[in-house]
């Protein structure tokens, strides 16, 4: 068999094979990667860089991203979920939160035994997070497929 064919026969079956095993998965983590990025971009532009939520039990509650790898494709997590919600559609109502007597808080002005929340704006981050994470995801998977095929040719 001429050298050349034999190279382009070994190219093939090379790119038949980038879609499973290792290769497959090395293009998982970049799609995920740069999904996880996105959302986590956009939650540092909505709520600031440190991505954190203050005057939540507990303290401040940052969000944050993950994805997982399925059959079909990648599943980016938005972690803690109810919090991307009320960063994407705010706060309808206000109300008052009145903590077991116990637990009241001492303050240098006194004992706050209650405090008070009220309505905020939505920012759409999760929706914000959802579009460009759609919109880039076959841009991604291509950048990918690319960087796997330059590896496999060289």
């Amino acid at each position: 068999m001429d050298p050349g064919l034999a190279r382009v026969a070994q190219i093939t079956r090379e790119v038949e094979d980038v879609m499973s095993g290792m290769a497959l998965t090395r293009i998982q983590r970049y799609v995920g990667g740069r999904s996880k990025a996105l959302a986590l971009g956009h939650a540092a532009k909505d709520l600031g860089g440190d991505r954190a939520m203050s005057n939540f039990r507990g303290g401040r509650l940052r969000l944050g991203a993950g994805w997982d790898a399925m059959p079909s494709g990648i599943a980016v997590n938005f972690r803690p979920a109810g919090f991307w919600k009320l960063a994407d559609e705010g706060r309808k109502r206000s109300g008052t939160i009145r903590p077991r007597r116990k637990k009241a808080l001492a303050t240098p002005d006194g004992v706050r035994s209650l405090s008070h929340y009220h309505p905020s704006r939505g920012l759409k981050t999760f929706q914000d997070s959802e579009r460009d994470i759609e919109r880039s995801a076959a841009r991604n998977t291509d950048a990918a497929i690319a960087r796997e095929l330059r590896r496999i040719v060289g």
